[in-house]
């Protein structure tokens, strides 16, 4: 299946895996930018997700600094370079950043550069409220992480950079981590959890099979495995691929 074949959900609908294909996603012209919507709908431990991406032209930002009183969010910068505020902290990071807010943190960005940015954006509400039984000195906090200071981690089949792994008040699981993988590498064998997953394709070709499915991706597309689907990931074609995968529960 190519990645142009999508799984859609609609807002309220449970979330099937499958791909959602950069140049397939709608643009819809705003005031500051470009907006795509990604998918909308629950989750196993979610009663609502959330996932769009947004184009900022120089000098603009989508909406003031805010913050969710049930909600948590997760900010991926694509392309261009983007400032963020979360809490106290004020940074401009570039391409692979990423950002995490929780619920009751203000937090915003803006294009304060001369050329575009584009990033992603995941918002989440847990069934767990704020009663999720997480590991206390896992607990993580709102944050910048800035690609250029992540340590990247060289192995046989690439290499990986950690962002975070840990906890917050609403989740049990809270996880993402940047994989590179060689030509030809199979990243994992066929397997299931039930932590939920989204892949963020960032460099290269790779094919993601799901549930007996074969969906090639490239840099720009989302990927969604619901939890206990099996699946598995390999490098697809000649050059190394670059992927963020994110898990929740």
């Amino acid at each position: 299946m190519s990645a142009s074949s999508l799984s859609v959900a609609l807002g309220g609908e449970r979330l099937q895996s499958g791909v959602w294909g950069w140049d397939a996603l709608p643009v819809e012209q705003t005031n500051s930018g470009e907006r795509r919507e990604i998918f909308a709908g629950e989750g196993a431990d979610a009663s609502r997700i959330l996932v769009h991406a947004t184009t900022l032209n120089p000098g603009q930002r989508p909406h003031a600094p805010h913050t969710h009183d049930d909600m948590e969010e997760m900010i991926v910068v694509k392309e261009g370079r983007l400032t963020i505020t979360v809490g106290e902290l004020t940074k401009e990071v570039g391409p692979g950043s990423v950002a995490i807010a929780l619920a009751g943190d203000p937090h915003g960005w803006s294009n304060t550069g001369d050329e575009p940015v584009t990033y992603y954006v995941l918002r989440y509400k847990s069934r767990l409220g704020f009663d999720a039984e997480g590991d206390a000195e896992k607990r993580l906090s709102s944050a910048i992480y800035d690609s250029a200071e992540v340590p990247f981690s060289a192995n046989p089949r690439g290499g990986w950079r950690g962002f975070f792994n840990g906890t917050t008040e609403t989740l049990r699981l809270f996880e993402l981590h940047e994989t590179t993988l060689v030509q030809g590498v199979q990243n994992h064998p066929v397997h299931t959890h039930e932590a939920e997953e989204m892949v963020i394709m960032l460099e290269g070709h790779v094919d993601l099979q799901i549930n007996g499915e074969s969906y090639i991706g490239k840099p720009g597309d989302v990927y969604f495995v619901a939890a206990n689907d099996p699946h598995s990931l390999f490098t697809h074609g000649e050059k190394p691929s670059r992927y963020f995968a994110f898990q929740w529960r």
